[in-house]
């Protein structure tokens, strides 16, 4: 007896903690091909001395929808730039392609730093800060 009783005070237990799967409804076979028929967006935000172009995988985006008007958003008339009406372009783009997460940023060399920091910050929030296109990559040509 006295064997027995020592024997199982030593004896170690172990427990391991498992997280059972949850169990929920998939989306439908049409709306998932649907997704994986739906090309990248491939945004990309070019900044120039004249203002913002915007270009998807689909083409350039024009000022106000006019063909070969460019660029996208231009500098405001006091020569700043448009951070509110790129902001709006981008809000637009969103609300079409809600799972993206990633813009391109290229810019002229002569840009100021500051400038690409705030088309940066525009990219990233909205002005709600729901997040935009959060994953944001340069392009070449940015000293």
């Amino acid at each position: 007896m006295f064997l027995i009783v020592t024997i199982t005070s030593m004896l170690t237990v172990g427990n391991i903690e498992v997280l059972v799967p949850e169990y929920s409804q998939s989306a439908s076979l049409s709306q998932k091909k649907a997704d994986q028929d739906k090309p990248p967006l491939n945004l990309t935000v070019t900044v120039t001395g004249k203002g913002f172009t915007v270009a998807t995988s689909t083409g350039v985006l024009f000022q106000g929808g006019v063909q070969d008007k460019l660029p996208t958003v231009p500098k405001a008339a006091s020569g700043k730039y448009d951070f509110e009406g790129l902001q709006k372009v981008l809000i637009e783009l969103k609300a079409k392609n809600e799972k993206e997460q990633q813009a391109i940023l290229a810019a002229n060399p002569e840009i100021p730093y500051e400038t690409i920091i705030g088309v940066m910050d525009v990219l990233r929030a909205g002005p709600d800060t729901k997040p935009l296109f959060p994953l944001v990559l340069f392009s070449t040509g940015i000293q």
